[in-house]
C-alpha cells in the first residue's frame, strides 16, 4: 500500500523590508530567502494590510533572492508585500 499522491513545494520568506517609511519614486530592495526549487517568483503588494494583493510588482521573474522595486504612489500606511511561486499562485 502506498501513501497516495502529495505535493512538495519550496518555501519563500521575505527578509527585507521589515517595516519602515519609504518615498514614492525611490527604489527599494526587496529580498527573500528560498528553500527548495523555486526558479521563478511572483511579487505583489497590498494597501489593505494583506486582505488582497491587487498591486502587481512582477508576474514572473527569475528568483535571484532580491528585486529592485520603484515605489509607486500608494497613499497607504498598510502596505504589505507578497512573494510566491507563480506555479502555485
Amino acid at each position: 500500500m502506498d501513501s497516495g499522491a502529495f505535493t512538495v513545494r519550496g518555501r519563500l520568506t521575505f527578509t527585507a523590508p521589515v517595516g519602515g517609511v519609504f518615498t514614492v519614486g525611490t527604489t527599494l530592495l526587496l529580498s527573500w530567502d528560498t528553500v527548495g526549487n523555486v526558479p521563478l517568483v511572483s511579487l505583489a503588494y497590498s494597501t489593505t494590510s494583506g486582505a488582497t494583493f491587487p498591486g502587481l510588482i512582477s508576474l514572473s521573474t527569475t528568483n535571484l533572492g532580491y528585486y529592485n522595486w520603484t515605489i509607486p504612489d500608494l497613499a497607504s500606511t498598510q502596505v504589505r508585500l507578497r512573494v510566491q511561486d507563480p506555479r502555485s499562485a
